[in-house]
């Protein structure tokens, strides 16, 4: 058994990368985040990471919220593996985030040696669009946010946090909006002088963008709107980059079949999973 761990993003990204581009539309959420700090100073908590016995190997990415996770195998000695490093290293990890098996197999591991309990947060599908399919009947383009909306989007930015089911403070809603804003990665449409909808877009590496931040408030849900939005943002991404990917809560049937209208095509099932702070196998 053969554990790396690397002092950054950037290193583990030369050693690592090709090995994730295997699947670069799955890995899109670890790659968009290596490329995206790879020449940032490693702040505390931050974790990078790969297991490798024989031709099995896993990765490990934490730069934020979740431990995100990759793997060619779902055999048991790599994740047991990776779960004892993490232990011995005192490595703090709310939740995981990865394909549905490689998931599965770390939570295994997780329970077995620490006899604490996981739970599914939420079971997502990526999704891929690389030729658009235009489905909207509205008119008008989207545009960036004027100073004026910025009031408004903060509090549809709490809320579409609240809607995926995260609470983070003011203070970091405000700051990643913001970030957002001012590197022009947000959209809004308005229908007649009011913004109704937002989309936007993070994680751009190579030649693959994410779409991020969709939300509409619910007086304005049903009638279009988002649809419009995502289909005009897919296809200026589109001009720019040869696939857009997302990822959608599979518990919310209407926008997975909106995702559906336009072009995006299912690449695979993502799911999280967070560490339950009461819960404990029972040994007995």
């Amino acid at each position: 058994m053969k554990i790396t761990p690397y002092l950054s993003a950037r290193l583990m990204l030369e050693d690592c990368e090709s090995f994730l581009l295997e699947n670069k539309y799955m890995n899109n959420l670890m790659l968009g985040i290596l490329h995206r700090i790879k020449d940032d100073e490693v702040t505390y908590g931050d974790l990078y990471l790969k297991v490798e016995d024989g031709t099995h190997a896993l990765v490990l990415c934490m730069s934020g919220l979740y431990l995100i996770l990759y793997a060619n195998s779902v055999a048991d000695a790599i994740y047991e593996a990776a779960v004892n490093y993490l232990i011995d290293h005192k490595v703090e990890f709310p939740g995981i985030v990865g394909p549905v098996d490689m998931c599965e197999a770390f939570k295994m591991a997780y329970t077995k040696i620490t006899h604490k309990t996981m739970r599914v947060h939420m079971n997502q599908r990526i999704y891929v669009n690389t030729t658009l399919i235009k489905a909207s009947r509205l008119k008008g383009d989207i545009e960036m946010p004027r100073n004026a909306d910025r009031p408004i989007l903060k509090q549809w930015m709490s809320d579409f946090y609240i809607m995926v089911g995260e609470k983070p403070s003011e203070d970091i809603v405000e700051k990643k909006l913001m970030d957002i804003i001012d590197h022009q990665s947000l959209f809004v449409y308005r229908h007649h002088g009011e913004i109704v909808t937002m989309a936007g877009f993070s994680r751009p590496f190579k030649q693959t963008v994410s779409l991020a931040y969709v939300y509409t408030p619910e007086k304005h849900r049903g009638k279009g709107f988002a649809t419009h939005c995502v289909e005009r943002l897919t296809e200026w991404l589109l001009a720019r980059y040869e696939g857009v990917t997302l990822y959608t809560d599979l518990s919310n049937p209407v926008s997975n079949n909106i995702y559906q209208k336009i072009g995006y095509r299912p690449v695979g099932d993502s799911v999280v999973y967070t560490v339950s702070q009461t819960d404990s196998v029972d040994q007995s």
